[in-house]
């Protein structure tokens, strides 16, 4: 669901997805690569009691985590900034499901409606700054004071 109402926001506004970042695109890898790095170190061995048999797969949830954080501060288009925030949400209910931390239906359901109740008020947000200042561009929002 959440695609289609991305889709709808980019064709409603007739958003462009280019993606500008405040790091270039040399930076910006190495920055991932030291992120996934600094998950596969001894730091984050005590995962290690949560799940054994999935251990590297708990710490490739953490990388992505960390990277969504990273994409977040990173790029300057709103849209990509709720992305990040969308795939952080991912990256967390992935770490759990890996770890084990299974649940009955009700908080699966609740975390679904929530989600999806992200996404809207997302989507709602997000035309909402697109009709005020004519870009989801955020390094255009800079000049914003409060009065």
């Amino acid at each position: 669901i959440a695609p289609s109402f991305f889709r709808n926001l980019i064709k409603k506004h007739q958003l462009k997805f280019s993606v500008s970042t405040y790091l270039n695109g040399p930076m910006t890898l190495v920055v991932l690569a030291g992120l996934t790095a600094f998950t596969y170190s001894d730091f984050f061995k005590p995962l290690n009691i949560l799940s054994q048999e999935n251990f590297n797969a708990l710490l490739l949830a953490v990388a992505t985590m960390l990277i969504s954080v990273f994409v977040i501060i990173n790029r300057k288009g709103a849209l990509s900034q709720m992305i990040g925030i969308l795939s952080l949400e991912n990256a967390i209910v992935s770490f759990a499901f890996l770890a084990g931390l299974e649940q009955n239906a009700g908080p699966q359901l609740g975390i679904i409606f929530d989600i999806l109740v992200w996404v809207l008020i997302a989507t709602i947000f997000a035309s909402m700054i697109y009709k005020q200042f004519g870009s989801l561009d955020v390094s255009a929002m800079k000049n914003l004071k409060e009065e």
